[in-house]
C-alpha cells in the first residue's frame, strides 16, 4: 500500500507433488488448516458474501511469551481460474464487522493487504508455486528482539509446517 509505514513481505515457495487444489484448500478450509496451523487460537467464518466470492473471517493468533495475542477481522476473497485457468488467487484485507468488535485478551491487528497466488509450475514432476504477499500492522508494543527473531524466518517456517 503506497505510503504505508508497515513493511511489505513477499515470498515464493514451490511444493512438489501437490496440486493447486490441495494447496489452496489447505489454507482456506478451516478444518484442514487447523490440522497443521499451530498459531491459531480461534478461527471462524462470520459471514459469507457470495456476490463477491468472499467471506468475512475472524481469527486469533497465539503470540510468543511476554507478548499479547493478536486477532484479525478480514474480508477474504477467493478467485478460481484467475488470472488464468487452473490458478487461484486469495486476497485479504482488514474490515470492521459488528459481530466481532475488539475482543478482550487480544490486540486487533490490521491487514493492509495480504494474499496468496497458486499456480502449477510443471506437470512432470508435478510442482506448484505459492506466492505470498503480506503487509500487516500487528499493533501494540513488541520488543524489537522478538520482532527480529520471528521476522526473518516466520514465513519460511509457516510454509514448512504444511
Amino acid at each position: 500500500v503506497k505510503g504505508c509505514p508497515v513493511v511489505l513481505i513477499k515470498g515464493v515457495a514451490y511444493l512438489e507433488g501437490v496440486t493447486v487444489e490441495v494447496m489452496w484448500k489447505a489454507i482456506a478450509d478451516i478444518q484442514t488448516r487447523l490440522k497443521w496451523e499451530k498459531l491459531f487460537s480461534t478461527f471462524e467464518v462470520i459471514e459469507k458474501l457470495p456476490q463477491e466470492s468472499a467471506e468475512v473471517i475472524y481469527f486469533g493468533l497465539k503470540a510468543p511469551f511476554a507478548v499479547q495475542d493478536r486477532d484479525f477481522v478480514q474480508k477474504r476473497t477467493i478467485l478460481h481460474d484467475y488470472p488464468a485457468k487452473g490458478q487461484v488467487l486469495m486476497h485479504f484485507v482488514s474490515i470492521e464487522h459488528p459481530l466481532k468488535p475488539p475482543m478482550p485478551g487480544y490486540i486487533r491487528a490490521h491487514t493492509y493487504i495480504s494474499g496468496y497466488f497458486f499456480k502449477e509450475v510443471s506437470l512432470f514432476p508435478l510442482k506448484t508455486s505459492i506466492s505470498i504477499v503480506t503487509q500487516v500492522d500487528i499493533k501494540g508494543y513488541i520488543p524489537k528482539m522478538i520482532v527480529n527473531m520471528f521476522a526473518a524466518s516466520g514465513s519460511r517456517k509457516w510454509v514448512e509446517s504444511y
